[in-house]
């Protein structure tokens, strides 16, 4: 792990890529190595 962050563009933390997930991102994925939270303001409102 080298400490960075993944979210949903929604800003759900809490995502679940395992063999038993069925998780759908419609609206986007944001990973970050710092500034997570300026990011996600940032890019949140994009539709």
């Amino acid at each position: 792990s080298m400490g960075g962050l993944v979210t949903s563009l929604a800003g759900d933390a809490n995502l679940d890529f395992g063999p038993t997930g069925s998780m759908v991102l419609d609206k986007g994925l944001l990973t970050t190595m710092r500034n997570h939270q300026w990011y996600l303001d940032k890019f949140r409102h994009i539709q």
